[in-house]
């Protein structure tokens, strides 16, 4: 009875301890990466931003993903790369209008799964 119980209380400590452990990876690698892309919005920005900027920060998702790539969903890893690749594109052509917005979309990402794997009630339940 008392090897059940203590038993218990390691899984449960380490369960909670490897979420939380999940949880402190997800959100410093994000900020990193949303410090990453909010440099290079801001250099859009001020219209200094060239291709190879955007490669830097394409060069830093892709080693953190790799990374990462077991904890998140799929569909945020696809989201991310499919909205860089296109500010990439527009990076290339020199159209930093439109770019504007897909690092916009970038930044809004990183705070959702920042904030999908906090801990909180109704990530909870």
């Amino acid at each position: 009875m008392i090897r059940t119980i203590v038993s218990i209380v390691i899984s449960l400590a380490l369960l909670i301890g490897g979420c939380l452990w999940e949880g402190a990876y997800i959100e410093n690698n994000f900020a990193l990466l949303a410090s990453t892309i909010q440099t290079l919005y801001e250099k859009t920005e001020d219209g200094t931003a060239t291709h190879e900027d955007g490669e830097a920060v394409e060069v830093f998702w892709q080693t953190k993903k790799q990374k990462m790539h077991l904890l998140l969903p799929h569909v945020a890893v696809q989201q991310i790369d499919f909205e860089l690749n296109e500010a990439l594109g527009y990076l290339y052509q020199g159209n930093f209008q439109d770019a504007l917005p897909k690092m916009e979309v970038l930044l809004q990402l990183t705070e959702v799964v920042r904030q999908n794997y906090t801990l909180g009630w109704g990530n909870v339940f």
